[in-house]
């Protein structure tokens, strides 16, 4: 399983870069892979960075399970995977920890997974725009 996921990430960014300018990838730590995560992402960095002598690629890291990138002056994205914020929390958790990023953005887009249904959330947050909050079905099997 573990070579299949490595060959899908090196064929999306692969494909990504015959096409763009530059990629961003995002490798989010889950409530059960926090070092297998963290590892992956500093693999593939070194990887990108080193061997393959790309300055296209940039890996968007964070200590801790958040993550978030500012797209232009209007709109930014984030990432958890959803164990440790609920989804209508989400939006003020990401402002406090990334204020640079998500204060005076007018469209903020915030994804996470963790549960095993798909679930869409619209949150308006004074001085701060709109947040669209989506969870990503899961694509494990339900855990007992």
């Amino acid at each position: 399983m573990m070579d299949y996921a490595n060959e899908l990430i090196e064929y999306w960014i692969d494909t990504l870069l015959a096409t763009h300018k530059s990629v961003k990838v995002v490798i989010c730590e889950g409530n059960h892979d926090e070092i297998l995560s963290a590892a992956t992402r500093k693999l593939y960095r070194r990887m990108y960075g080193r061997i393959y002598k790309s300055n296209r690629v940039e890996f968007i890291d964070s200590e801790m399970p958040y993550y978030a990138y500012q797209f232009s002056d209007n709109v930014s994205f984030g990432w958890h995977h959803g164990h440790e914020s609920k989804m209508d929390s989400l939006p003020m958790k990401m402002i406090s920890m990334f204020p640079e990023i998500f204060t005076g953005a007018k469209y903020s887009y915030l994804d996470t997974g963790h549960f095993h249904h798909k679930k869409k959330l619209s949150v308006d947050v004074v001085d701060n725009g709109s947040f669209e909050v989506t969870q990503l079905r899961s694509i494990t099997a339900k855990s007992d």
